[in-house]
């Protein structure tokens, strides 16, 4: 069966102008030595990315806006016929470099929120919710200034202890940046040290564990005196979203017949078959190659010793093709539910 990635994440680097509870971008940074992916390695990944047939890029980090070639690599992504997407906290777009990000050809921006303003600042410090904000509306103003109403933009919260009950006032403030701007909400992922174990073997390496964004803190999950808080609060949402008319996408592990004994354990079953091996790449900023975002911390291969189609078609992603199309590995029963919100 034949397949070719369709999208292409490019992590450009792990720092970033905060330090969540939630994230370990900066702790990675510190640990595998301030590593940024140079644009002339970003855009040779993205031509070949293009001569596969690839359809669309990421941009995360880290805070990919405080990288300065930022706009030139989106420019050239775009050039190429590219949809280019870019995640940030906010925080760095003024109105400026909006502007200029938009002219570059930026297609979407996914903004990093937690809810209002009393939880986002748990997680992510005094005084940055108001200038997350801020930027997510210099965002929608530039796209209205230039006439781009193809230009989407996500708020997207993951919901933990410190927000879980105060999310469900984002759609308020979605409404209020602009009646475009749509809303995600998704569940902490975390992985537990016998999937790691068990991808080690499956994948006949050593993960590393400077790489590993998934070992958060243990109190802010979920515990099931919150289960009744998030289901008040995911109604309420919901409420809100049809009276605002903002578009709502909602995490299935949250949503709906919740299996409470799963949110909890953070396990969780995938809605559909994911196909994230057979249609996504991702590459962080030591170069090192990947698919699955479940598992930064292993190595697909190297794109400063091979090329990317080489890489796509390595003994490592033959073998795990099948593997998945027949059933979960053991990451997935700590699944981004990358399937169900991809």
């Amino acid at each position: 069966m034949g397949c070719y990635p369709r999208r292409l994440n490019l992590d450009l680097s792990y720092a970033c102008n905060i330090h969540c509870t939630t994230c370990l971008c900066p702790q990675i940074d510190a640990d595998t030595g301030a590593p940024v992916l140079a644009l002339e390695t970003a855009k040779r990944a993205i031509d070949e990315f293009v001569a596969m047939g690839g359809k669309s890029v990421g941009l995360i980090g880290g805070e990919p806006l405080l990288i300065p070639y930022v706009y030139d690599l989106v420019k050239h992504a775009a050039d190429a016929g590219l949809q280019v997407r870019l995640t940030t906290n906010g925080m760095a777009a003024t109105p400026h470099n909006s502007r200029r990000l938009l002219r570059c050809g930026l297609s979407g921006v996914t903004v990093s929120v937690d809810g209002d303003e009393p939880g986002h600042e748990m997680i992510r410090g005094k005084g940055t919710f108001a200038k997350t904000v801020r930027g997510a509306s210099h965002l929608m103003a530039a796209a209205r200034a230039l006439g781009r109403k193809d230009f989407k933009l996500d708020l997207h919260v993951t919901v933990s202890r410190a927000n879980v009950r105060s999310f469900a006032g984002l759609i308020l403030q979605a409404a209020h940046i602009d009646p475009r701007v749509s809303v995600s909400v998704q569940y902490v992922s975390r992985l537990q040290p016998n999937v790691n174990h068990a991808m080690e073997q499956l994948l006949h390496q050593s993960a590393d564990h400077r790489r590993n964004h998934w070992s958060l803190p243990q109190n802010l999950l979920l515990t099931e005196d919150d289960i009744p808080v998030l289901r008040a609060s995911i109604a309420t949402m919901k409420k809100l979203a049809v009276e605002q008319k903002v578009a709502l996408q909602i995490d299935p592990a949250l949503d709906g017949a919740v299996d409470v004994r799963r949110l909890l354990d953070g396990t969780f079953a995938l809605g559909k078959r994911c196909q994230v091996f057979e249609t996504a790449l991702l590459i962080g900023p030591d170069g090192n190659v990947g698919s699955c975002p479940m598992l930064t911390h292993f190595s697909f291969g190297s794109i400063h010793q091979q090329s990317l189609p080489a890489i796509w078609a390595s003994e490592l992603f033959e073998r795990l093709r099948p593997l998945l199309r027949d059933g979960y590995l053991p990451v997935c029963q700590s699944c981004c539910r990358h399937a169900d919100l991809m």
